[in-house]
């Protein structure tokens, strides 16, 4: 089902200047004041160091260096006598070079030389044994109680306060390097809101509460507690109330072939089964002018009748990020795109509200319109109500959205680096969401608890045993995340070169605990790292490994996590992991504390956070401590070919059975990268064994060799990013990983987050296009595959 079935026309707000490749990659420049400021600081800095230590150095070394001239002469006169005197200094040369590398070598003064592979605290097995001993139950309690005993929105004095706390808790385990990085996004934040319900005689007959009830109040400061959707618009409507059950294109459709008016309505909607922005597109696509957004508190998802969820309507599958600089780092740049010009922002006016507001709501649509199906039918305490469409002035409803609106507000992610002793230009990053709707105890408390004890077990791990990994660890603390991913993918833009040459791979903590089954989404790549902690940590109920357990490896689902712009803009393989519950949790409500995860016994003893730091920190430790990047090859080829039969069965369920995409160029790049599997299996064999027969010594040779082969390894995935991105959507330059732009209304039933741009083809019919695209990436797989052979 395509925009153009839905209501005749494009997929909204893509204006032409999105369009134009070259200036949506272009990178700000900087100011003419700051170039020049920056060149009377170089010239400074070259005055005083020629003045200081050149001429100096000059004066002292003249002496010397005529003394040399008349010994180099006579040293020369003497070589004649032998042979050509070049050759004999050239020989001498390398003799005395050979010599010093074998001094240094064996007496293991070169870290990086023989003996690199054999240091005492280099181990792994001793490394997993100390992270074992520093996980603390009872330290990951206290972080977590603390993190979530206020509200610490984003760009909020909470928000502000965790900041610096989680900076002094970096610094004081000494980490290498630390970082307050601060960004400037639009952010908005609940103000004014209102809903009043009216009957066909202009007689208002309920005022919603919009504001969520018998929850603790901190300071006497309500603002978190108001009814509220992240990046919604300014704005209020009053218009004929239709129910629209979950918003999907099938819901719609069923309203249109019911000849329900849409046209200036507003929508009552449940949340789920796809984000709320994209139902938000559709009601914009079909004329209507307001959304409200209910949440089920029969789902067993922990919420209650006055419970209120707040989502993010920023449109995520054009770009994440600040909304009014799609693609723009703020850090870098002052552009901004005025609301109505940004594919990023809603244009109706949203807002989230209670069951117990919604019941009124619900019951004046008694008899109006027509009567729903039966699975559109709701649950109120186990009870069914049977519901209708609504969509006449019988019910007509007044919706009021005035937040407060800043257009450049600051947030602070907070960074930190252990250094990599052998190969430090290679990096992994481990990233947590930190800022939260409310309380946060699940959202983004349980990440950032773990995110902590990480932190603190690698920098007593790097003190304690004399213990540096072989490639550098960046540990990040993301703000905004519940603004469109606000803070991560703006630090990813600012940093992109630095990302694009160094990191080889991302782990995202969002919502880490939420229940007891253990959540894995992960590219192909990591299957080995990952499977190989599975295989070391038990699971603390069942007492089982969880590669006993069969523990599932699902490719990642794109939806609103900060691994976004690692994998879907610079092309860096990523993991997300969490213990988790099919249930869920009240995410985006203050019901989402402390308290409440204590009384839901969600983790009572906190075996799930330790488990969780074990399996984490095994990862890690493979990925930077084994000499050749722990990365399966032959596990990303048979992804692909499961990516290729989803596809087709997509093409097929869309476009009819008679028709099919031709994978032949898809196959033959498969084929290529199988090969690059064996070669690489085949190089770490021949490397192991001229290591053993060495006596577990590595020569200089061979670890340069090695280096190679990682940095070939690190890059790999990074060369299938696209400079142009996919079709109108130039932001999502990963080929193979990235959400696809309508999630279809069975989300379940396809790997809709690869393949975006085929996908996107397909969805519009677009045949063509999406033969295209296909061949793009099979041209791409196999030039990235000859390159890595080739070298």
């Amino acid at each position: 089902m395509s925009y153009q079935q839905l209501a005749g026309e494009d997929p909204p707000r893509l204006p032409p200047d999105y369009n134009d490749i070259e200036r949506f990659n272009i990178e700000e420049p900087e100011s003419e004041q700051e170039r020049r400021s920056l060149r009377e600081v170089t010239r400074d800095m070259a005055d005083q160091l020629n003045s200081k230590l050149v001429i100096p150095i000059t004066r002292v070394l003249d002496p010397v260096y005529e003394y040399y001239s008349i010994a180099s002469m006579k040293f020369d006169s003497y070589l004649a006598k032998v042979g050509n005197p070049l050759i004999v200094k050239r020989l001498f040369f390398v003799f005395l070079v050979a010599l010093l590398m074998y001094v240094i070598t064996i007496t293991g003064l070169y870290d990086n030389a023989y003996g690199s592979y054999t240091g005492e605290f280099r181990s792994n097995d001793a490394l997993f044994a100390f992270l074992d001993e520093q996980v603390s139950g009872a330290q990951l309690e206290e972080q977590l109680e603390y993190i979530s005993s206020m509200p610490h929105a984003a760009g909020t004095a909470g928000g502000l306060s965790l900041a610096r706390y989680v900076d002094k808790f970096i610094a004081d385990c000494g980490l290498d390097l630390r970082d307050f990085f601060e960004v400037r996004p639009f952010i908005n934040y609940p103000n004014e809101v209102s809903l009043k319900l009216y009957n066909e005689k202009e007689e208002e007959k309920f005022t919603a509460k919009l504001k969520e009830r018998g929850i603790k109040e901190e300071g006497g400061d309500d603002m978190q507690l108001i009814s509220f959707n992240y990046n919604s618009m300014y704005g209020e409507h009053r218009g004929n109330l239709v129910y629209a059950n979950y918003g999907l294109s099938r819901d719609f459709n069923y309203l249109k072939d019911k000849n329900i008016e849409l046209k200036d309505s507003v929508l009552l909607i449940r949340n789920g089964v796809v984000p709320a922005f994209q139902k938000v597109q559709y009601a914009e696509v079909f004329g209507c002018k307001g959304v409200i957004f209910i949440s089920d508190p029969d789902s067993s998802s922990g919420y209650d009748m006055f419970s209120i969820e707040r989502e993010d309507v920023g449109v995520s599958n054009f770009a994440p990020g600040d909304i009014l600089s799609p693609g723009f780092s703020t850090a870098k740049s002052d552009h901004q795109y005025h609301w109505d010009d940004s594919p990023g922002t809603s244009r109706i006016v949203t807002i989230p509200i209670s069951w117990a507001d919604a019941i009124p709501l619900l019951k004046s649509l008694d008899n109006v319109g027509e009567k729903v199906p039966e699975s559109w039918n709701l649950n109120i305490k186990g009870e069914k109500i049977a519901t209708f469409t609504g969509g006449s002035t019988k019910s007509q409803v007044h919706i009021v959205n005035h937040p407060i609106m800043k257009e450049q507000k600051s947030i602070w992610n907070v960074l930190g680096k252990i250094q990599g002793r052998e190969q430090d230009e290679e990096a992994i990053v481990i990233g947590a969401q930190r800022d939260s709707s409310c309380f946060g105890a699940c959202e983004s408390g349980t990440s950032t608890s773990i995110l902590l004890s990480l932190i603190r077990i690698f920098g007593e791990m790097s003190r304690r045993l004399n213990w540096k990994p072989l490639r550098s660890i960046y540990f990040a603390s993301f703000d905004g995340t519940n603004f469109n991913m606000a803070g991560s993918t703006e630090w990813v833009e600012a940093r992109s070169r630095e990302l694009r040459r160094q990191a080889y791979c991302y782990i995202d903590l969002s919502d880490a605990i939420t229940g007891n089954q253990l959540d894995i989404k992960s590219h192909p790549l990591l299957k080995t790292a990952i499977e190989s902690a599975l295989f070391q940590v038990t699971d603390p109920i069942s007492n089982e490994t969880f590669s006993q357990l069969k523990t599932k490896i699902s490719p990642l689902d794109g939806l609103k996590r900060n691994y976004i712009p690692f994998t879907s803009y610079e092309a860096i393989p990523s993991l997300d992991i969490g213990f988790r519950s099919p249930e869920g949790y009240p995410k985006g409500s203050c019901l989402d504390s402390f308290e409440r995860f204590k009384e839901k016994q969600v983790d009572p003893d906190m075996q799930y956070h330790e488990t969780l730091v074990k399996i984490i920190g095994r990862i890690m430790i493979h990925l930077t401590n084994e000499p050749s990047i722990p990365f399966d090859f032959g596990a990303y080829a048979n992804e692909l070919a499961g990516i290729k039969e989803d596809v087709n069965r997509y093409y097929k369920d869309v476009l009819g059975d008679a028709n099919t995409l031709n994978f032949q160029s898809l196959d033959s790049s498969l084929g290529q990268l199988r090969h690059v599997s064996d070669q690489l299996s085949e190089w770490i064999t021949g490397w192991s064994n001229d290591v053993g027969l060495s006596g577990g010594l590595e020569s200089t040779l061979l670890a340069i060799n090695r280096w190679t082969w990682n940095n070939r390894q690190s890059l790999f995935e990074k060369k299938l990013r696209s400079n142009y991105g996919i079709p109108r959507r130039p932001w999502f330059k990963n080929l193979i990983y990235g959400q696809q732009y309508i999630i279809p209304d069975h989300p379940e039933n396809y790997l809709y987050s690869t393949f975006p741009g085929v996908r996107d083809a397909i969805y519009n019919k677009d045949a063509e296009s999406a033969q295209q695209q296909l061949e793009d990436i099979a041209k791409s797989l196999s030039n990235v595959c000859e390159d890595f052979l080739s070298r």
